[in-house]
């Protein structure tokens, strides 16, 4: 009977340590699962906002063809004369001039950066905003382009002030994204010393992104898809004149 009631003791001891183990193995997926899917998301998020930053801080002014050839024949400044002002690594020579005609006619190829256009504007003798447009782009906006696009449409045209308490007062969700690009493009015109009384909204598109695919199961082995779509919302403010 002790040998029976010893091996008892023993099984029950080897029970008790198997469920010890299949316990400490269910916490342990847990806190990996967790872990897993909380950096992801993070990781997910910064990329998105990271994204959305840079795209406005490489985007922010955005020559102006029509304004450059106007300011141009009035200040009597030829295009070789631009075209030496704009000079740098990789733009040099014909390839400079090709670029200052290709501006004018509103052709952005080969990309105008922040220095060239300080560098015209410093031949031309005029401020940035005499020639350029302050542009912000926010990426990856959570929602459909087509709801966007009626802030977007309803802003174009008006004044920043107007446009401010329009975004403002709405009631539609889109609206903070827009006002985020908004103001971002206000930033980048205060910076370039432009008058903020007389700027306006000359561009305001949304396009489309990338969207996300989901399903909802249905009966009979059925699934219905769901696209949870993104937008690209584009700002760009001048002065009028």
């Amino acid at each position: 009977m002790a040998g029976v009631r010893r091996g008892g003791f023993v099984q029950h001891q080897l029970n008790g340590t198997g469920s010890v183990k299949s316990s400490v193995k269910s916490s342990v997926k847990s806190s990996v699962k967790s872990s897993v899917k909380s950096s992801v998301k993070s990781s997910v998020k910064n990329r998105l906002s990271s994204s959305s930053r840079v795209s406005q801080r490489n985007t922010a002014v955005k020559i102006n063809g029509a304004k450059l050839k106007a300011r141009a024949n009035k200040a009597v400044v030829s295009v070789e004369t631009l075209a030496q002002a704009v000079e740098r690594t990789g733009l040099s020579g014909d390839h400079a001039v090709s670029a200052v005609k290709n501006w004018m006619r509103g052709n952005d190829h080969p990309r105008c950066k922040r220095e060239d256009v300080q560098a015209m504007t410093q031949a031309l003798q005029c401020q940035i905003g005499d020639i350029a447009r302050f542009t912000a782009i926010h990426k990856y906006h959570r929602g459909s382009p087509r709801k966007a696009k009626l802030l977007v449409d309803l802003i174009r045209g008006k004044r920043v002030d107007v446009a401010e308490n329009l975004l403002t007062f709405t009631t539609k969700r889109a609206a903070l994204d827009v006002k985020k690009a908004l103001k971002a493009a206000i930033a980048d015109a205060e910076q370039a010393d432009a008058d903020l009384t007389t700027l306006f909204v000359a561009e305001s598109t949304c396009s489309g992104g990338p969207h996300m695919k989901r399903f909802q199961p249905k009966d009979r082995g059925r699934a219905h898809p769901i696209l949870k779509r993104m937008a690209h919302i584009t700002i760009g403010l001048e002065e009028r004149n």
